[in-house]
């Protein structure tokens, strides 16, 4: 799974994704919910081939986390077509689900 570090590079995963939705995962190392949210995320990625997911590091990727104003984590942002469809905070991967489901 990529992990984004700056925001070109989360820009080019959403240019070159084109109409496929795109699941971000902003976390930290030391977040508890994020260690647990984690590995469901690498499922919900085997689960729906269709759909892009990546990762930014918070504390790596500075300017991505500024950009969207992620203030709390686990916070997932799905957009669609270069545009943010939506967003998750908190470690509900229920909800996540869902949500992938809804914009594939």
């Amino acid at each position: 799974m990529k992990e984004l570090t700056t925001l070109k590079e989360l820009n080019e995963l959403l240019e070159s994704s084109g109409v496929k939705l795109v699941v971000i995962d902003f976390f930290a190392d030391w977040c508890g919910p994020c260690k647990i949210m984690g590995p469901k995320f690498e499922e919900l990625a085997m689960k729906f081939p269709d759909v892009v997911f990546a990762k930014v590091n918070i504390e790596r990727g500075k300017e991505p986390t500024k950009h969207y104003s992620i203030t709390s984590i686990p916070h997932f942002k799905f957009f669609k077509e270069k545009k943010e469809v939506d967003n998750l905070r908190g470690a509900d991967e229920t909800i996540l689900t869902q949500k992938i489901e809804k914009w594939q």
